[in-house]
């Protein structure tokens, strides 16, 4: 299965909305398999996003607790569909069709300070 890093978003904006210390797996995203749902949410715990806990044998059982700090920078960044949408139309206009969340990151932040720059 591929990371799918607008999956990975609309996860943490789904645990963002969640009350302190709510301890849930029971993420739920329209039009996303289970499947395609774990496995993200996995990826963003392992990628230091979510705060949770990872079955390393089964990549598909996790639980999360919360956004991380950097889940919080990545969100702030990222909660903007303009720079989302920007950020992502660039890649493909250079080619590129998937990128590391370090990398996204990176590239959120350049897009944030150039929007606030205008």
């Amino acid at each position: 299965m591929k990371r799918d890093m607008g999956l990975i978003r609309q996860i943490l904006l789904n645990v963002e909305d969640w009350p302190p210390n709510c301890g849930t797996s029971d993420i739920e995203i329209v039009d996303r398999s289970l499947e395609e749902i774990e496995y993200n949410t996995y990826q963003a715990i392992k990628g230091g996003l979510l705060e949770g806990v990872t079955d390393d044998v089964d990549e598909l059982s996790c639980v999360v607790f919360g956004l991380t700090p950097e889940g919080h920078d990545f969100l702030d960044n990222a909660r903007n569909e303009f720079v989302w949408d920007a950020v992502f139309e660039d890649c493909k206009k250079k080619g590129i069709t998937s990128a590391s969340v370090d990398v996204v990151k990176k590239l959120l932040n350049k897009k944030i300070k150039k929007v606030l720059e205008l």
